[in-house]
């Protein structure tokens, strides 16, 4: 199962607009030239970066400086000709379409992988490559490789549908050929750019790893039972062969071969067409990234509301929005930015129905907030505000240090929930920004507040236990039951954290009250620490045991997570030790609803203490 890469929203949107919108909006003429003159495609690709960037940068969109890239193919297009002009057909080309080919309808199933790469298309689109690679040193982007099923229409043409039931034998032997050509030429060209499928679909640029993308749009012609016949065992050795593998289905039946799609043993990312029974294909497909095409047609004649509730209702069909993604195709001249913006915003929000219910659950309460949502960067609009003179930061704690950097370069004091940073790195990022800014910036360590801790601060301020030598701290809890729920944490930031980092990663609970004690930056230092821990006995075991029910869990399965007992010992200046531990246990006491109930705070102190 392939996910997105961690800096990429849960929800990538993306979008590819047609010939004549990029003809009538940017001045590009999708002539000949353009495909194949080298200094022209940088050229051409240069601008389309820039004026995306123009429109939709907020989004994620385009470069508002670009750089000349030696792009190999169209990758902001989605044609697929140059395979099928290199085995014999025709391709036609004009300045406001993508380009056309011209059916060979040859007598005869006949594909010769060895002659394609002989042809003058090949030669003429390898010249234009080395022509690229000597100026620049390297290569990048792909080529719309078509399909099986594509390429053999394009060649055979209509005949080939009763070749299906006269000729079986020699057109799963034609078909053979053709999957031999595509298999040569992907791997041509992802030998020198690393990928094969942008062209097909840009949605696949959001994944871990390059997919490997068929292009299935003809299958909408053929029955389930002819797709099981002579395609699925291309698709199933493919699968094997071109991991991660995906297959872009973009008519409107994709649920037609849900079953088929599931026989296929790794099937990580399905273009899924407008109109398809996304929740067929869902149940279907457990653990398939479903990359949801919105209707281009349809598009034109929608408002942004219903742009917005289509894609909302879509998004709970798939019913895993960390396996789920948007997009719309192929949009002409006729599409307004509002209307692109519209999809490229809903997306943006993430889950759009969680919003929505957070902004209903505050209705005729007197509160009424300023939302900020539609990009990852949107935060930064609030701490940009000139009305505001503090920032308070609640995210998942990866991103508390670059989010109270920036609120402090923007003029603005910082409280910020536990811990401030996660790295050393970011510790003295904060250090320096607060400095230099000459802003506050506080962590919120809350355990240092309870009514208990302040009453023995203020018993060791007033010498009652005498010269403080040795603190002993510690975070005892459980967090078994949130740490493996969907829906407690976002995208599992939490879960992810156990697994990506060793350690005591949340230290501050039992160590924040002991460094008030002890004057810890107000006369004293820590100086140095030395931290263990044991190895993982619990985590792994039930991300395993999930995932043999649950393909949501499969990828948390595979992580190494830090131990359930970390101790540090630490060193201070002054001379003073400091033992601190946490400790994952597999039952606690429930958490208390309020931390003012006597019983709940007894609890607590025995749970997450702090002893002199």
């Amino acid at each position: 199962m392939y996910k997105c890469h961690s800096d990429s929203p849960v929800l990538p949107a993306d979008i590819v607009l047609s010939p004549s919108w990029w003809n009538k909006h940017a001045g590009i003429s999708f002539d000949e030239d353009f495909f194949f003159h080298p200094a022209r495609r940088v050229e051409a690709e240069q601008k389309m970066e820039k004026v995306l960037y123009e429109k939709w940068g907020q989004y994620g969109l385009g470069s508002k400086t670009p750089h000349p890239e030696p792009v190999v193919g169209a990758v902001h297009l989605a044609s697929g000709f140059l395979v099928q002009e290199m085995a014999g057909c025709r391709v036609d080309y004009t300045e406001n379409a993508p380009p056309q080919v011209i059916a060979a309808n040859r007598s005869e199933l006949i594909c010769d992988p060895s002659e394609a790469f002989e042809s003058t298309a090949f030669k003429r689109f390898d010249a234009s490559l080395d022509s690229l690679k000597k100026r620049y040193g390297y290569l990048t982007g792909d080529v719309n490789w078509g399909g099986v099923l594509n390429i053999a229409l394009d060649l055979r043409g209509e005949s080939l549908f009763l070749d299906m039931f006269d000729q079986a034998e020699k057109v799963a032997a034609f078909f053979s050929n053709i999957q031999k050509l595509l298999e040569k030429f992907t791997t041509h060209i992802s030998r020198q750019t690393g990928t094969t499928s942008i062209s097909v679909n840009r949605t696949v640029r959001h994944l871990k790893q390059p997919v490997f993308l068929h292009s299935e749009c003809t299958h909408t012609m053929i029955s389930a039972d002819d797709y099981r016949r002579f395609l699925l065992p291309i698709d199933v050795a493919w699968s094997r062969g071109f991991r991660p593998f995906g297959i872009h289905h973009c008519g409107p039946d994709a649920h037609r071969f849900a079953d088929c799609y599931a026989d296929i043993p790794q099937l990580d990312f399905l273009d899924v067409g407008w109109a398809s029974d996304v929740k067929k294909l869902r149940q279907r497909l457990p653990n398939t990234f479903l990359n949801i095409r919105l209707n281009p047609v349809e598009i034109v004649d929608q408002s942004a509301d219903q742009i917005r509730d289509t894609i909302v209702k879509l998004v709970k069909d798939s019913g895993n929005p960390l396996l789920t993604g948007v997009c719309c195709v192929n949009m002409d001249d006729n599409v307004s930015d509002d209307q692109v913006t519209a999809i490229l915003k809903t997306a943006a929000d993430v889950l759009p129905e969680r919003f929505d219910r957070i902004k209903k659950k505050l209705e005729n309460t007197g509160h009424t907030p300023d939302y900020y949502a539609g990009s990852a960067d949107e935060w930064k609009k609030l701490c940009q505000r000139k009305d505001l003179d503090m920032i308070l930061i609640t995210t998942p704690t990866y991103m508390h240090a670059d989010m109270a950097v920036y609120a402090m370069q923007q003029g603005k004091h910082v409280i910020t929930e536990v811990p401030a940073a996660v790295t050393v790195k970011q510790c003295w990022e904060l250090v320096k920004t607060s400095e230099r800014t000459k802003k506050h910036c506080m962590m919120m360590e809350n355990y240092s507040y309870m009514p208990f801790h302040i009453t023995t601060l203020n018993m060791a301020k007033q010498g009652f236990f005498g010269e403080i030598v040795h603190g002993d701290g510690a975070y005892n809890t459980s967090k078994m039951r949130n740490n493996f729920s969907k829906t407690t944490y976002w995208n599992m930031w939490w879960l992810r954290m156990y697994g990506s980092r060793k350690g005591n990663i949340y230290p501050t609970h039992g160590l924040g009250p002991i460094a008030q004690m002890m004057n810890i930056n107000r006369g004293d230092q820590f100086d140095f620490l030395v931290s263990v821990e044991s190895k993982d006995f619990m985590m792994g075991n039930k991300a395993k045991e999930l995932a043999k029910k649950d393909g949501f869990f499969e990828e948390f399965a595979k992580m190494e997570y830090r131990g359930n007992m970390s101790s540090m010992l630490i060193k201070t200046k002054g001379g003073r030790t400091i033992n601190q531990t946490w400790t994952l246990i597999l039952k606690t006491a429930e958490e208390p609803q309020k931390y003012s109930d006597s019983q709940a705070r007894r609890k607590y102190c025995r749970t997450h203490r702090c002893r002199i």
